[in-house]
């Protein structure tokens, strides 16, 4: 077991999904304390991951979960469709907001990793078949970098199931590509980008291409443009 996140708290929302839930095992391998919240919480503590009930769309209910909290990963889904309840625009958009609120008068700034795709730049495609969702990722970006919080963007390309750390990690920014990535892949640069200071403040995308694999992600995270000041 690795100690790189003992001492930390991390709350992750979305825990319950594939991706999130990978997120949630390593950290808690890394030596964090780990709470999964989510809308449908699942039961007592297992495996050192703590489970908590809040909803991104009710601004009240995240509030004691995230209280105490020194990292947030954000790994949520959403419907495509605008009629559903689970929208895009309130979860991704007023849920990330619900989330800047909620931490606003803590006691602590937390470094908040936001998972959303490639792609969110290029919403007026021709074909598009994701309806708003990449409009309303998009403008949770927008908001988290003007939110004063710490925070690391992560696009990840199309998600497999595949091994992780069995091809390279291919790290870009500009979202104009298209490929796919391990989840395992992506969990493991998410878990290293709350303990790696050169992660803060970036935005990126992820993709897996031949080549030797590594799990040191620091010279990957130094090497990415800041994204601009927000004044």
């Amino acid at each position: 077991m690795s100690n790189e996140a003992a001492g930390l708290r991390i709350v992750v929302i979305g825990g319950t999904g594939d991706l999130g839930g990978r997120v949630a095992r390593r950290l808690a391998t890394a030596g964090a304390t780990v709470c999964v919240a989510s809308r449908h919480a699942r039961g007592p503590a297992q495996g050192g991951i703590e489970h908590a009930k809040a909803d991104v769309k009710d601004v009240k209910s995240l509030i004691p979960v995230l209280r105490d909290a020194d990292g947030i990963v954000i790994s949520i889904e959403s419907a495509l469709t605008d009629k559903s309840d689970q929208n895009p625009q309130r979860v991704h958009y007023d849920g990330l907001r619900n989330i800047v609120t909620a931490v606003s008068d803590g006691p602590r700034k937390p470094h908040v990793v936001f998972v959303t795709q490639i792609y969110v730049t290029r919403g007026d495609s021709p074909g598009n078949p994701m309806g708003n969702l990449f409009t309303w990722r998009w403008k949770a970006e927008e908001a988290l970098r003007a939110s004063g919080l710490p925070y690391t963007i992560v696009r990840p390309s199309w998600l497999t199931g595949g091994p992780g750390a069995s091809r390279r990690v291919r790290f870009e920014q500009g979202d104009t590509g298209d490929g796919q990535v391990a989840r395992d892949d992506v969990a493991e640069v998410i878990a290293q980008s709350l303990w790696n200071a050169e992660a803060r403040g970036k935005t990126f995308e992820l993709y897996n291409d031949a080549g030797l694999p590594r799990r040191n992600f620091g010279p990957d995270f130094a090497a990415l443009r800041a994204d601009p000041r927000r004044s």
